[in-house]
């Protein structure tokens, strides 16, 4: 019976071989040990020699044994060779994900759930002048301005709680060198085979291109092209703002007097050319606080805030006193222009300020022109 223990020598054997080796020299050494085994039981040597059996018994022994093995060892060697799957996809994934990040123009980042950086590509070094070694272990809040905190850290928290939900946010980081610079982030929690999320994966990309062409198309949808001046839309939206925050101050109306005789006279050229005029007047006239916009052909509008109806009435008569007293020349010609004014209080209703302005604008004009009219 002292013999009995090395039954378990081959499956050792073959359980090493599982693990070490591939299917094919398992299936081979699970064969050696049938052939080997059976023979030698049925010469009457082996493991089951000592045994008080008779032979048909022993050789019955051996193959159950066998059979026993066998049934134990092929949930083994599946495991195994699912595993060896595993880490083949594995591997094969994590060279397609260092191939993508190290020669990605965009960011890759990975943070922990509580927002600390374990991994950052190399093509940080080009977008924020900052080596993957400097930012690993950093908040990634702390290259981030910080009245773009909350927007990312919400993004983050969203995101550790929305399984196979991207989230998208824009914001201003601060490069290596202090300056800040517009990035967009893709957001992306990763979780383990139990459903806990135990990072976020970050797609970073820089917009600062993006973002300068959307001011510039924000301006130029704001800006009129002839003067330079905010238009009619932006004066609004500012005339609007104003009455939401109860900005106390003045708004006026001014109409260039007789400016169809310049156009007929002299041509549109000319025409631009005062409008232009006026314009350069306004803007050196005006306080920085004060705007000035054109809103019609030849008409403007002002907006002072912070101003009294006697100290909007000083600035508005200024701007039309100078503008009567300066020349325009074009094709030499010398053309001179006035200017009819109409002024009237901030409210809270915007439409009831324009619309008291425009009134006083009226009423200057049937004072006879070139003159300045306060709504009552």
């Amino acid at each position: 019976m002292s013999s009995i223990p090395l039954l378990f020598v081959p499956v050792l054997a073959i359980v090493l071989a599982i693990v070490w080796s591939d299917t094919a020299t398992t299936a081979a050494m699970m064969a050696v040990l049938a052939l080997v085994g059976g023979g030698l039981t049925i010469a009457g040597h082996g493991a089951f020699a000592g045994l008080m059996l008779s032979m048909p018994q022993k050789v019955t022994f051996f193959y159950v044994y066998l059979a026993t093995t066998v049934l134990c060892l092929i949930p083994v060697a599946g495991a195994m060779s699912r595993r060896q799957r595993l880490h083949e996809e594995l591997t094969e994934s994590e060279a397609r994900y260092r191939m993508l990040t190290e020669h990605s123009s965009d960011i890759v980042m990975k943070t922990d759930v509580l927002g600390a950086i374990v991994f950052v590509s190399p093509s940080v070094s080009q977008l924020g002048r900052y080596s993957p070694e400097e930012m690993v272990g950093h908040y990634a809040l702390e290259f981030v301005v910080p009245e773009y905190h909350e927007q990312v850290r919400s993004a983050h928290q969203l995101a550790l709680a929305s399984p196979g939900e991207t989230f998208e946010i824009d914001y201003l980081a601060i490069t290596a060198g202090g300056e800040p610079r517009w990035f967009e982030s893709r957001l992306r929690a990763v979780f383990d085979d139990d459903g806990k999320a135990f990072g976020v994966v970050s797609a970073i990309r820089d917009i600062a291109t993006r973002k300068r062409l959307e001011a510039a198309l924000e301006q130029a949808a704001s800006t009129d092209t002839l003067t330079g001046l905010p238009n009619r839309r932006a004066f609004f939206e500012m005339l609007q703002r104003s009455a939401i925050l109860g900005t106390c101050g003045c708004i006026a109306v001014i109409d260039l007097d007789h400016f169809k005789r310049i156009n007929d006279s002299y041509g549109h050229a000319a025409g631009d050319a005062v409008l232009r005029t006026f314009a350069r007047i306004a803007r050196s006239t005006l306080r920085d606080a004060d705007m000035v916009a054109r809103i019609g052909g030849e008409e403007f509008a002002l907006l002072l805030p912070g101003t009294g109806l006697a100290q909007g009435e000083a600035i508005c008569d200024r701007l039309r006193a100078t503008f009567a007293a300066t020349m325009t020349r074009i094709g030499g010609a010398e053309i001179r222009v006035t200017a009819s004014t109409g002024l009237a209080p901030l409210s809270r209703d915007p439409q009831t300020s324009l619309k008291a302005a425009d009134a006083a604008l009226y009423a200057a004009k049937e004072q006879g022109r070139d003159c300045l009219s306060v709504a009552a």
